[in-house]
């Protein structure tokens, strides 16, 4: 016979027994008691004798066979822009793998769709040329037909409001917080659940049913703090490469980026409201904890852009150089 229970996420807690009024935060776990009528239901809680509340019931899970490291869901990834773009929506699709798989027990893989411009070309290859753990990774995933084909899938199974919600795609909104993507991933496990009319999908395929798709660049924050070892890891260096590593910062040599937004892009920039941290801020605030004596490499595509920030520095008695190209 087949049982069914019904838990509600919240708060970012553990599953807990609750309201079934909101269906979105239901999760449905079917499991078989062999002895038992089919229309049997386990109970959410029962009550002891002393009327205190009982524990819990343990729940089989293994019928399910997707959501499991032979068989893992697809988080699309779409990239943009040059390296340091990729890397960040590479970073904000790991934060969502590593979440599924430390809350939820859910495992799944991240695949990429690169950018239809073709500067994707130069950002793929500056990227697996330097990121030794990267190099394997298919940067064409989303750009084939089988795509296409899973996003009609999964709307004809979900329904596309449902459907849509699984998007995390930057255009003109705000990056989600941390709970937010939560709240969305709570969504997306009670969409695993819904196994009855799941589409069947080879298993020599490369993209799975459910598939979450994020194209945001990475947070700063907690969220990303508590996968920091192994975002780490991911991105691993390859230092050894003249095209990866023009030089090397000594060991007692502060490094400063500068982004140069404003040089680069100076029409975009400003429309866009790109604002660069003054040399003033730079030197007294930023790098306040230094002073003479202590050192500092700027890095920067532009040679002169950063000459205001290395005066501020020195003014300090830092010893400043530039590192451009």
């Amino acid at each position: 016979a087949e049982s069914e229970v019904i838990y509600t996420l919240g708060g970012g807690e553990s599953p807990t027994f609750g309201d079934e009024a909101d269906p979105r935060n239901e999760l449905h776990f079917s499991f078989w008691h062999e002895n038992e009528p089919k229309d049997a239901v386990e109970r959410p809680m029962e009550t002891s004798d002393s009327g205190t509340e009982a524990a819990a019931p343990s729940l089989d899970t293994s019928h399910i066979k997707y959501g499991t490291e032979e068989d893992a869901v697809t988080i699309m990834t779409e990239l943009q822009g040059e390296m340091a773009n990729h890397l960040s929506k590479i970073a904000s699709a790991e934060w969502i793998r590593l979440q599924l798989r430390d809350k939820y027990g859910i495992y799944a893989k991240v695949q990429l769709k690169h950018q239809e411009n073709p500067k994707w070309v130069g950002a793929r290859k500056a990227v697996i040329e330097c990121f030794s753990k990267l190099r394997d990774w298919d940067f064409s995933a989303g750009n084939r037909p089988e795509y296409d084909e899973r996003l009609k899938q999964q709307e004809a199974w979900l329904g596309k409001d449902l459907a849509d919600s699984f998007n995390m795609i930057i255009g003109g909104t705000p990056t989600p917080s941390f709970d937010e993507m939560d709240e969305t991933l709570d969504k997306f496990v009670a969409a695993l659940n819904r196994t009855e009319d799941r589409p069947l999908i080879d298993t020599n395929a490369t993209i799975s049913l459910p598939m979450f798709t994020i194209g945001i660049f990475s947070n700063m924050g907690e969220g990303n703090d508590r996968y920091h070892a192994e975002i780490v890891d991911l991105f691993e260096y390859d230092l050894d490469k003249p095209g990866c590593c023009k030089e090397r910062a000594a060991p007692d040599e502060h490094v400063f980026h500068f982004r140069g937004f404003l040089t680069e892009m100076k029409r975009v920039g400003k429309r866009l409201g790109f604002e660069e941290l003054s040399a003033n801020k730079t030197a007294d605030e930023l790098m306040g904890n230094l002073g003479p004596g202590d050192k500092v490499a700027i890095t920067s595509r532009f040679e002169t852009a950063p000459q205001e920030h290395k005066e501020a520095l020195e003014s300090k008695g830092v010893e400043v150089r530039v590192i451009s190209g």
